[in-house]
């Protein structure tokens, strides 16, 4: 099998050099209004006091972890909108083409600009495809592949697995499985990201939010994106398996497939997209759950109830970002929910919303054991906020509302978790009477 992939590469990678050029043609003046978003990422009761000196430095940890996370990105998001100028008006010009064809275009290569910036790229168009100009430094690779990654996106994804091995509390907490499992979920979620970038590059030159992009600027290689997902991926998946069990590690390969197969794919053809990405955001915290486990049995119950908040809370989240850019997505052929059906776009926020609030919660705070709804009570506020501003964006869409919403869903899940975190570590103090 590894033959047959190594056999159709050259031809995969010259129809992507293919598409990526025809897409190159004159775009139109886009008016941008408002800011520019990012694309933008607890253990069971104890019964006595011996457990709870065992455990309480892990939920302190777990708690600690998800704040210093999610604080980083919600700041850097709320900084970079802060700083960012409103109305602006950005030209998107097309790149010249190649002087000539054939042996005259090796004698004459043309380098690429961007002319709204007046910067040269990264890469010079030769005949059919192209090369770099100059050879990148160590910096610079380290800043391109942290790009392919998606690193803010990745670190996320690896919060709510660690969120979620901390949620069950079956087995005793050990640091190095959580140190194998952040890593191991890191690789994986990169490869997926990776292989999502190189399927997408004659789209995601179309779009203004994802023309910065390593591939579609050229700095890294279509080949190299495809080895450095290749190897995050095995690395990634044989790290799992060997240092936490086949289960995490099997959730973790299929939410490769899933991201860069099923959701790539899916995103051109059918806004069912949503829900399969949603299914691809509520993996991690399984992943975490099994991984202290040892497998997929009735003690990740805490595990599958954090897939089910992770679940419903990106509808509100990514519903309220893609109606920010529908013009973009529509540009580039994605079938969105905001593109395709407006108004199932805003009643599909509402909804989850809904169930994010009461089910969701009172199940988490039911299968944690907790004594009172701590969950349910603690979280009832940063739960309304989101409630409120999802019907606002149902009942006036535009496009503050939805950045309202956007911003306020991303300090809704770190109050979220970290309130859930709290309530462990305050309730292992006082475990409920037997």
């Amino acid at each position: 099998m590894i033959g047959c992939l190594l056999n159709t590469l050259p031809c995969s990678l010259q129809r992507s050099r293919t598409s990526y050029r025809q897409s190159l043609q004159p775009r139109t003046m886009i008016q941008l209004r408002s800011n520019s978003l990012i694309d933008l990422e607890s253990s069971t009761e104890h019964t006595s006091s011996q457990q709870f000196n065992e455990q309480s430095g892990s939920n302190i940890f777990y708690s600690l972890l998800c704040f210093g996370i999610y604080s980083y990105q919600a700041t850097e998001i709320l900084d970079k909108n802060r700083n960012s100028v409103s109305d602006e008006v950005i030209e998107i010009e097309s790149l010249p083409a190649p002087v000539g064809g054939g042996q005259n275009s090796k004698e004459n290569p043309v380098v690429e600009q961007n002319s709204h910036e007046n910067t040269k790229l990264d890469r010079t168009i030769v005949g059919e495809g192209w090369k770099l100009n100059s050879s990148p430094s160590i910096s610079d690779l380290w800043h391109h592949f942290t790009k392919l990654s998606k690193f803010k996106l990745t670190m996320f994804v690896v919060s709510t697995a660690v969120a979620g091995y901390y949620l069950d509390g079956t087995k005793q907490a050990d640091m190095s499985t959580v140190g194998c499992l952040s890593l191991g979920t890191f690789l994986c979620s990169a490869s997926a990201s990776a292989f999502n970038q190189l399927l997408e590059i004659p789209y995601d030159s179309q779009m203004v939010r994802t023309k910065d992009r390593p591939l579609v600027k050229g700095t890294i290689r279509p080949f190299s994106a495809f080895m450095f997902g290749c190897v995050t991926a095995v690395t990634g998946t044989v790290l799992l398996y060997s240092r936490t069990n086949l289960t995490t590690a099997l959730l973790g390969v299929s939410n490769i497939f899933l991201y860069a197969g099923a959701y790539t794919y899916s995103k051109r053809h059918s806004i069912v997209n949503t829900w399969v990405g949603a299914i691809v955001g509520a993996i991690p915290p399984l992943m975490g759950a099994t991984a202290r486990a040892g497998c997929f049995d009735k003690s990740c119950t805490g595990g599958v109830l954090m897939a089910g908040l992770l679940y419903a809370w990106q509808f509100p989240h990514f519903n309220s970002l893609s109606w920010k850019y529908k013009a973009e997505y529509a540009r580039a052929g994605y079938q969105m929910m905001s593109v395709t059906d407006p108004q199932l776009c805003r009643s599909v926020a509402w909804n989850y919303s809904l169930l994010l609030a009461v089910p969701i919660s009172y199940a988490l705070d039911r299968s944690l054991q907790l004594r009172g709804s701590y969950v349910v009570a603690s979280t009832a506020l940063v739960n309304s906020g989101l409630v409120w501003l999802s019907w606002k964006f149902s009942r006036q869409p535009n496009n503050a509302t939805a950045r309202s919403l956007f911003l306020y869903s991303l300090w809704h899940l770190l109050g979220s978790l970290s309130l859930i975190g709290v309530c462990k570590v305050l309730c292992s103090q006082f475990p409920p009477s037997v």
